[in-house]
């Protein structure tokens, strides 16, 4: 009996292991040979963020993106302009730029924006071959 295909193309099966590839790179987690290292930085009232006016880049498969956003606690009061995620962004296609994300200030006092929780496009390609 000859194995089947689950129905996926190829160019699926990309866009999956793009999005696999994400998951594992902004996870909570990183893998350090082999060990399992969480990261952590020193968070102080971490709050979520409503996160505006995104500038920059959605980045490819060779450059991460670039977005910057204005972020606004939730109840209206400007947290910080230009920010940009702590979390580093692999260079693993084009994200969709978010809405919210989380932040907190540090120990000087210095606002940081932690994570934008920004999504792997996985639509159809603009160019198709």
């Amino acid at each position: 009996m000859s194995e089947q295909p689950l129905g996926f193309s190829p160019n699926d099966a990309s866009r999956i292991a793009k999005a696999v590839r994400y998951v594992e790179h902004a996870g909570p987690y990183l893998l350090t040979g082999a060990a399992l290292v969480e990261r952590r930085p020193q968070l102080n009232g971490v709050q979520v963020l409503i996160l505006t006016s995104p500038i920059g880049s959605a980045g490819s498969d060779t450059g991460p993106c670039t977005f910057t956003y204005t972020c606004t606690k939730l109840d209206g009061v400007l947290f910080g302009s230009s920010m940009s995620p702590q979390v580093t962004r692999p260079s693993i296609g084009e994200l969709v730029a978010a809405n919210y994300g989380l932040g907190y200030y540090d120990i000087s006092g210095t606002a940081q924006l932690l994570i934008a929780f920004e999504s792997l496009y996985v639509g159809p390609t603009c160019n198709p071959s």
